[in-house]
C-alpha cells in the first residue's frame, strides 16, 4: 500500500468515501467538485 498526499484529481473518490462512509447526514445539495478540487491542490 502507497500512502500519499490527495491531489485535485482525487476529489470525486474523496467525495465518495466521505458521503458513504464517513457521515451519517449527507449534503442534499450537489457539491461544488471545483471547490474540492481547489482545496486539495493547496
Amino acid at each position: 500500500m502507497i500512502i500519499r498526499k490527495a491531489t485535485g484529481s482525487d476529489a470525486d473518490d474523496l467525495k465518495t468515501l466521505y458521503f458513504d462512509y464517513l457521515t451519517h447526514y449527507p449534503p442534499r445539495e450537489e457539491q461544488n467538485m471545483q471547490e474540492w478540487q481547489d482545496l486539495l491542490n493547496i
